[in-house]
């Protein structure tokens, strides 16, 4: 599935996870982890995305002070993504799992390790549309 076409339901993100994400990404202790999540999303649109998730700023209200280089479906899109990777990285912080080992919780209730390298290659592969990379994924 595009990135393009993915929601918050797609990433196991809920509307009020979705809201509790948004608030922790405007604390400034959590500004680390939203540098490394906006930069995983789409580095050539990292800045405009940590703005955004940091301030709560949208795409239209921030069109207006600066280009922003992609359409607003676009944008959302991968601030979505960002938040999902915000919500691992934080996982990984609240469990302690070590370094480049990121926990996702499962519909199941169990968890899954896979490292952040192989969540790059599970949403960027080309043509590849397995049932797993829609909800979970398994290493």
């Amino acid at each position: 599935m595009r990135i393009r076409k993915m929601k918050f339901c797609d990433y196991g993100i809920d509307e009020e996870e979705k809201n509790v994400l948004m608030e922790l990404a405007k604390r400034e202790e959590n500004a680390v982890f939203i540098r490394k999540a906006v930069m995983e999303s789409n580095p050539g649109l990292s800045e405009i995305l940590f703005i955004s998730l940091t301030t709560g700023i949208g795409y239209d209200a921030m069109g207006h002070s600066r280009y922003i280089p992609i359409k607003r479906d676009d944008f959302y899109a991968y601030r979505r993504r960002a938040l999902y990777i915000f919500k691992l990285l934080l996982k990984r912080q609240d469990n302690r799992t070590g370094p480049c080992c990121f926990a996702a919780i499962s519909q199941q209730g169990g968890k899954i390790w896979f490292t952040l390298e192989w969540i790059g290659k599970m949403w960027y592969s080309v043509g590849t549309k397995r049932e797993s990379q829609k909800h979970t994924a398994y290493p």
